[in-house]
């Protein structure tokens, strides 16, 4: 495979990445990469390529679009929260 074509690409974090410049694997096209981070990532998060630098890829989560689609799901927790305060 090669890296062309990466950037946007969407994968899966295999190893988890620390964050700054230590690196964690990402599963992206059926190959492992090695990818760092801004911010700390953890295994199984899905993420999104922004940059490739050699064999190494820049990623970013993309946890924020899950929560959005997951309204419903926040509104049934915080009705459970009120039921065990009672």
């Amino acid at each position: 495979g090669g890296s062309e074509g990466m950037v946007g690409s969407q994968g899966k974090v295999r190893v988890g990445i620390p964050g700054g410049h230590e690196s964690g694997q990402v599963f992206v096209h059926s190959e492992l990469w090695r990818a760092v981070s801004a911010s700390p990532i953890e295994a199984g998060t899905r993420i999104e390529v922004l940059s490739v630098t050699g064999l190494e890829l820049e990623v970013r989560e993309l946890e924020e679009r899950r929560i959005q689609e997951r309204n419903p799901g926040v509104e049934e927790t915080s009705a459970n929260h009120l039921i065990n305060e009672e």
